[in-house]
């Protein structure tokens, strides 16, 4: 680590990801002599939600993607940069381009950007990762992509209902994801932010360490929670309808390209990467699932 100050922006820090990031990046520089001189910057539209970094030497800046000037005022004297992938389905891809703009502008040294695994520009869920993968293509920024597995927190969503129930439904078979805990994706964006030298230009899968099917999923509920869960694959047009107390109306082509991805074998890719970035195994899924019992089991 260079003796000059270096100055780390995390974009979205008041969401669950860009909070752990920030959480990662506090606890390396407080532990780790070497980022003594690690400047961090936590940015958010409120304010008033990431209030709490502050008190352990975060600074804090304002920064809305579709504000030109929040986002120039933001990236002022930042030499490293992550931009976490904002919640505006259909036109987020829009904001990121409008933060590279911003980041070239302030000739901001290197930018990580969380995507997706498999980007395809065909899929709702998808797209948006993939335009902006490829304005980063053609950007002058360093740059560094990790692209993640499926959340396991994803599977947490519909996990109380179906251990109430004690059915699994979804709508994509036999098909396998490789989840990855949030926390494990949080702990790689923070390790590539402080050590960003060979990861230029260079896209990471992150993946959690097994593909598992829903049947896998559904074994796993059983045995954490001790009821009988069993799981139930459906046309999407019946999946939907028994989910739609879960979901808005207007979210069924998310969730149908959620399920195709995994139709389409996409969502089963398991890498090393995670292992070889930080040193460390990835959670397994079944803790992650031990980690949430009590939400898991608070319908039952």
């Amino acid at each position: 680590m260079a003796t000059t100050t270096v100055k780390i922006l995390v974009t979205g820090a008041s969401g669950e990801l860009g909070r752990l990031i920030v959480q990662y990046l506090v606890k390396a520089k407080a532990s780790n002599h070497d980022y003594k001189k690690v400047h961090i910057i936590a940015a958010s539209r409120s304010l008033d939600k990431i209030r709490h970094f502050a008190e352990q030497g975060v600074e804090l800046r304002c920064l809305d993607f579709d504000d030109k000037l929040s986002l120039d005022k933001a990236f002022v004297g930042v030499h490293r940069v992550i931009v976490i992938s904002t919640e505006d389905l259909g036109r987020r891809h829009i904001q990121h381009k409008n933060a590279i703009l911003a980041a070239e502008d302030a000739r901001v040294q290197h930018l990580l950007y969380t995507s997706l695994i498999d980007p395809l520009p065909q899929l709702p869920l998808w797209q948006d990762h993939y335009w902006t993968e490829v304005y980063l293509a053609n950007s002058k920024l360093n740059w560094t992509i990790l692209r993640n597995q499926v959340y396991a927190e994803v599977a947490l969503g519909g996990a109380p209902s179906a251990v109430a129930s004690g059915t699994l439904y979804s709508a994509s078979g036999d098909s396998k994801r490789g989840y990855i805990a949030r926390d494990d994706c949080a702990l790689a964006a923070a390790t590539v932010l402080l050590n960003p030298q060979g990861h230029e230009k260079v896209i990471h899968n992150i993946t959690g360490p097994a593909a598992l099917s829903n049947d896998d999923v559904a074994k796993l509920l059983s045995e954490v929670t001790g009821k009988p869960v069993k799981h139930v694959s459906l046309p999407f047009d019946q999946y939907f309808a028994v989910s739609k107390d879960a979901y808005p109306p207007f979210f069924a082509s998310y969730i149908e390209a959620y399920e195709h991805h995994a139709v389409e074998g996409y969502s089963q890719l398991v890498t090393s990467t995670f292992f070889k970035l930080t040193g460390k195994h990835p959670t397994p899924f079944k803790k992650v699932l031990e980690a949430n019992k009590s939400t898991i089991s608070a319908k039952v």
